[in-house]
C-alpha cells in the first residue's frame, strides 16, 4: 500500500499544489493569483501564515518523501537515479 502511495506521490503532489493555493488563496481577503507569488500565502503577518504549510507544506513534504522512496526500492536502477530518490526526499524534508 505505501508503495502505491510512493508511486503516485508526484502526480498527487501536483494536483495537490494546484487545490491547496487555490484554497488558501480564496482564504486570503484581497489575494490575486495573478498578481502575487503564492509564497506570499505563508508569509510572516499574512492572513494565511498558519494554514498554508498545513494544508500546502507539510502534506507535499510528505509526498515528496514518499516518491523519493519509491525511486530508491527500484531495483536495478543506476546510480543517477538513487541520487534523484535522495533529492527528492531532501527536497521533501527541506519543504
Amino acid at each position: 500500500m505505501l508503495s502505491y502511495f510512493g508511486l503516485y506521490g508526484a502526480f498527487i503532489a501536483s494536483v495537490w499544489i494546484v487545490v491547496g493555493v487555490y484554497t488558501a488563496g480564496k482564504l486570503y481577503p484581497g489575494y490575486s493569483h495573478t498578481k502575487q507569488f503564492c509564497s506570499e500565502l505563508g508569509a510572516a503577518g499574512s492572513p494565511t501564515e498558519k494554514l498554508s504549510p498545513i494544508i500546502n507544506n507539510y502534506p507535499l513534504g510528505l509526498l515528496f518523501c514518499l516518491f523519493g522512496w519509491y525511486v530508491l526500492q527500484l531495483e536495478n536502477a543506476p546510480l543517477l537515479i538513487a541520487l534523484v530518490g535522495w533529492l527528492t526526499i531532501s527536497h521533501g524534508v527541506a519543504t
